[in-house]
């Protein structure tokens, strides 16, 4: 069988559409929206089809017919009247005022010489905008479609830094011009991972739609279900040769690693998977973390603070439908960051709340992978100790597993012991960081899981067995204490009708806080 290629990194809609690559057909969507509300913004994780988005935009309004051949949007559309464009990704606009600058200026320069246009006003951006959007018009008789793509990349890049309010104040030069010469514009559509409140943007575009909430456009970036299995079929039957699986065993490993992502709360509208990852797993026929490996960590420390000790509460969290549907950044809400930026999503609604939880094993794997480093001096590589720990674990190889463990948890001092008022908290901030290390390494855990004869310190899940863990400091009776419990009050049996293998474990642990000190197997 000839392999079929795939839009791996690529984000150019002619060159898909040109060299046959698969594509999941969103035409239908993205013409709604092009002939419906004027000004459109929509937030989407980092790496979600944003991009090619832009682009498809960019080629329905240039009236590149051609293209669209064969696609959902040639039902829809019967004029193909053709616009001119102006687009700018601000993803390459660097991080300080000098970069983005430079970019828009050379931006600007290219579209003056397209329309013969003179400019002597380089550094006055706004009016220089303004001039182009007036003469685009002028010289075609048609309005503008204005495109930025990743606009916040810029700010979100030099928060914190002396940069970001000269990045603002530029922003705000030109998209002032977007609300006062909207005579001269047909569309604006404005991508980003979130929104900075405080930017003119928001304030004196107060006609701006927000469709990031939007049922009709929840869609629009990501993979359904339906839309994997029409548009991957032989990828997907390469994939379950090449490991093995059935169709079935296939899909459900795809889903759980990638799907879960939902971005309205009505119930009856699909949710969709992370589309980066899934071209990688097509592409490659293995799972793996691919939105991850892309970087896609780099910012959550700048904007959580505190994520080492409350990772563990953003699973089922509630927060305000009002404030992630502003999605207003600025006021520094962790649970918003990290909904918008993918890591967590809607699970649910209540009322005026929406309920937020992490959606796939993948990113628990990456937020985990963050935060264990932070929680311990393990000065080796955390995360290929914990992908090994994940595979001893799937073994059920518990020496390896328990020697991965212990070295993943050795000499803990800044999460148990920077303040003597935490010492009596060690055998609590053990089960933390147990926890947060079996979460990196795939499990799915519950602390205190609370039965007739007390509470399990904690219980992890993986898909080849169930281990029931005791934890017991050495100067509260250590290993044997915890092997007592562990047999004395049947911690094991509310697990015996699963069909996985159920392992107790009991684990001695040093009172400051330097790590294992033995592991047995209660029988």
């Amino acid at each position: 069988m000839t392999k079929r290629k795939l839009p791996n990194g690529t984000v150019e809609f002619s060159r898909i559409r040109e060299e046959g690559m698969a594509y999941v057909d969103k035409t239908d969507l993205m013409w709604q929206m092009a002939n419906g509300d004027q000004y459109n913004y929509l937030s989407r994780p980092r790496r979600f089809g944003k991009t090619i988005l832009v682009d498809t935009f960019e080629c329905y309004f240039r009236g590149e017919k051609q293209l669209f051949e064969g696609l959902k949007i040639m039902e829809l559309e019967k004029e193909w009247t053709v616009r001119p464009v102006v687009r700018l990704d601000m993803s390459c606009a660097g991080t300080n005022i000098a970069t983005m600058q430079a970019f828009l200026d050379n931006m600007f320069t290219r579209q003056e010489r397209e329309l013969g246009i003179s400019c002597w006003y380089r550094e006055a951006f706004g009016p220089r905008f303004q001039a182009i959007l007036q003469a685009a018009y002028d010289k075609t008789g048609q309005r503008v479609a204005v495109l930025i793509d990743e606009y916040d990349s810029p700010l979100l890049h030099s928060w914190g830094k002396p940069a970001h309010e000269d990045v603002k104040d530029l922003y705000r030069s030109l998209f002032a011009i977007l609300k006062s010469d909207s005579r001269y514009i047909h569309f604006v559509f404005i991508t980003g991972i979130t929104r900075f409140a405080n930017l003119s943007l928001f304030s004196v575009l107060n006609n701006l739609v927000i469709q990031n909430t939007n049922p009709a456009y929840a869609t629009i970036c990501g993979i359904t279900q339906q839309e994997l299995v029409d548009t991957f079929g032989p990828e997907l039957e390469n994939m379950a040769e090449k490991n093995g699986w059935t169709m079935e065993q296939t899909l459900d490993e795809l889903r759980q690693n990638y799907d879960g992502y939902r971005f309205c709360e009505e119930e009856n509208v699909p949710g969709v998977y992370n589309p980066f990852s899934i071209v990688g797993a097509m592409a490659s026929g293995k799972i793996g973390n691919y939105w991850i490996r892309s970087g896609g960590t780099s910012l959550v420390k700048t904007f959580v603070d505190h994520l080492d000790t409350d990772i563990l509460s953003y699973e089922g969290c509630e927060i305000s439908k009002n404030i992630l549907e502003s999605a207003d950044i600025s006021e520094r809400n962790p649970k918003l960051f990290l909904y918008q930026a993918g890591y967590l999503t809607i699970k649910g609604a209540q009322k005026n709340k929406y309920i937020l939880g992490i959606p796939n094993f993948e990113i628990r794997d990456a937020l985990f992978k963050v935060v264990v480093p932070m929680l311990n001096n393990f000065r080796g590589d955390s995360y290929t100790t914990m992908d090994d720990l994940r595979d001893a674990l799937a073994d059920i190889d518990m020496p390896e597993a328990m020697k991965l463990l212990a070295a993943l948890i050795a000499d803990a001092p800044y999460s148990m012991m920077k303040h003597d008022t935490q010492r009596p908290l060690v055998e609590e901030r053990y089960r933390y960081l147990i926890s947060c290390v079996l979460m990196g390494s795939g499990c799915e855990i519950k602390q205190e899981y609370t039965m007739g004869g007390g509470n399990i310190d904690i219980v992890a899940k993986n898909r080849e067995a169930i281990y029931v863990i005791k934890l017991k400091l050495t100067k509260n009776g250590g290993l044997q204490a915890a092997l007592n419990q562990l047999s004395d009050r049947w911690y094991v049996e509310p697990f015996k009708a699963d069909s996985r293998k159920v392992i107790a474990l009991a684990l001695e642990l040093e009172d400051e806080g330097r790590g294992m000190v033995a592991w047995q197997e209660a029988e």
